[in-house]
Formats: structure tokens, sequence, C-alpha cells
């Protein structure tokens, strides 16, 4: 994500991002996500709690959806392929829910 100096959006929000931006493409790719990026984004999300979480998601998945085909197309003259795309290329899901665990941090339900 771009973070631009007269940008609007607090450090939280563009961090929240960031990370949604990294787990969707973790994800992506079958690549573990680490305690600490999930806890970093929940610890962000709380600090968003206020926001919609549908407004904060929007400008991820615009990002997510520009750059997978690039991304499928440089990794796949490498003979990686992501996860999803075993079968035909899919749009990226949407998060239905999201839970706060205590022990986690916050857990994504995807659709």
């Amino acid at each position: 994500m771009q973070h631009k100096p007269d940008d609007s959006k607090s450090t939280m929000q563009h961090e929240f991002e960031a990370d949604s931006l990294s787990i969707m493409f973790a994800n992506t790719y079958d690549i573990k996500i680490t305690d600490a990026r999930k806890s970093h984004l929940a610890n962000c999300y709380r600090s968003l709690i206020s926001a919609e979480i549908d407004k904060l998601l929007t400008p991820v998945t615009e990002k997510y959806s520009v750059h997978l085909e690039r991304m499928n197309a440089e990794l796949s003259l490498s003979n990686i392929m992501p996860i999803m795309n075993r079968i035909p290329l899919q749009q990226p899901k949407q998060v239905q829910a999201i839970t706060l665990k205590p022990e986690m941090g916050m857990e994504m339900q995807m659709v």
C-alpha cells in the first residue's frame, strides 16, 4: 500500500491495509501467516474498531486485484502457482466476519 504524506488515512489504517494485503497474498500462495502478523493486524483492527470493515478493506481488495494477475504471471515462470489457482483464477474472497479471540487477536472468516 502506498503511504502518502498528505494522505488523510491514519497510521493504523495504513498498517491495517498493509497487513490485510500481506495476509491475502500469503493465503493465495499457501504461505504460513505468522502469529506476529495476525497479532499486529488484530491490534490495528482494535484501533480502528469504530470504522466500518468494508470501508477499510475496499482499497486492499482493489490493490490485490490490480497486482494479482501480474504476480501470477511472474511467479508462474518459476512454476509457483497460487493454491486457489490450481483450479482456474478466482476473485479475492470477501471477509464475511471477523471474530476477536483473546489468545490470537482475531480470526477472519473468508467466503
